[in-house]
C-alpha cells in the first residue's frame, strides 16, 4: 500500500500521532510518500523507527521551524499576498523573501548527512521548475529535504526545485493523508483574487488525486501546537483506521 501525505502547513509536524496509529493498525504500508513539512516528522519516524522519538524531535525543533518558515500555517491568502508584495518591492520576483541559506542552515543543523536509501520506505517529493515535473528525490537526504522545503515565494528554488506542497498538494497514493487549516480570508483586491485562483488550482489537483485514491484520511484544525495536536491526531486517526478496516472486511 502506498501512503501519501500533503505538507503545506505545520499541522503536519504533528504526524507522529498519526504514524503511531498507523503502526498499530493492520494496514501494510510499502511506501510512504511526502512533500513539504510532512517530510520532517516522517523522516525521523522512519530513521529512528519510532513515532514517539519523532515526536520528541518535533518538540525540540519547533521554535526553530517557527523562526525559519514565514508562512507555516499553510498557503493562506493574506500571508501569501504579503510575501508577494515584499518580493515586488525588492525586485526579486525570481527569488524568495528569505535567503536560501536560511533553509540550508536549518536542514544541515537537524538532518544527518546520509543518503535517502537509509530510509527506504520514505519517498521525498519536490517539483522541478525546469521540467514541470513532480520528482522523487534520491541521493543526499539533506539535498532532498532542501528541495522539498523550498516553499515558493518564501525561498527561491533550490537547485531548480521547489516544494510541491503548494503546486499539487499531495503526491499520488493508495491512501492520502491530508491536514487542512481553514481558509477564512476575504479577497480585497486583484492580487488577492489572483492568489485565490492559484490556491484553487492546487485544490483542484488535490480533489482529483483524492478521487483516484482508494482511501482518504483528512482532518481540519486550527491548533498547530504538537503538544496538544499529536495526541488528538493519534485518537482521530485510530478512529478513521477502524472505520477503514470495517470497510475492507465488507
Amino acid at each position: 500500500m502506498r501512503l501519501a501525505f500533503g505538507g503545506d502547513s505545520i499541522l503536519y509536524l504533528s504526524l507522529p500521532g498519526a504514524i503511531k496509529a498507523l503502526n498499530e493498525s493492520t494496514i501494510d504500508i510499502d511506501e510512504i510518500h511526502c512533500v513539504g513539512f510532512s517530510c520532517i516528522p516522517l523522516f525521523f519516524s522512519e530513521y529512528y523507527k519510532s513515532a514517539d522519538r519523532a515526536f520528541s524531535v518535533m518538540r525540540h525543533i519547533w521554535k526553530d521551524i517557527d523562526k525559519t518558515f514565514h508562512h507555516p500555517d499553510g498557503n493562506k491568502l493574506v500571508k501569501t499576498v504579503e510575501l508577494v508584495k515584499t518580493l515586488y518591492r525588492l525586485g526579486k520576483s525570481m527569488h524568495g523573501v528569505i535567503p536560501i541559506k536560511t533553509l540550508e542552515d536549518f536542514v544541515d543543523k537537524y538532518f544527518p548527512d546520509i543518503t535517502t536509501d537509509k530510509v527506504p520506505r520514505l519517498k521525498i517529493h519536490a517539483f522541478n521548475i525546469k521540467t514541470y515535473d513532480d520528482e522523487m528525490i534520491s541521493g543526499s537526504l539533506r539535498e532532498a529535504m532542501k528541495m522539498t522545503l523550498a516553499f515558493p515565494i518564501q525561498f527561491g528554488a533550490y537547485k531548480d526545485h521547489v516544494s510541491g506542497a503548494n503546486v499539487y498538494g499531495v503526491p499520488e497514493g493508495d491512501i492520502l493523508f491530508l491536514l487542512n487549516m481553514p481558509q477564512n480570508a476575504v479577497p480585497r483586491n486583484a492580487l488577492d483574487y489572483m492568489m485565490l485562483s492559484t490556491i484553487a488550482r492546487t485544490g483542484e489537483i488535490v480533489r482529483y488525486r483524492k478521487e483516484k485514491a482508494r482511501y482518504v484520511i483528512e482532518f481540519t484544525s486550527t491548533n498547530s501546537n504538537p503538544d496538544s495536536f499529536v495526541p488528538k491526531l493519534y485518537k482521530d486517526t485510530r478512529k478513521k483506521l477502524e472505520a477503514l478496516n470495517t470497510v475492507q472486511k465488507k
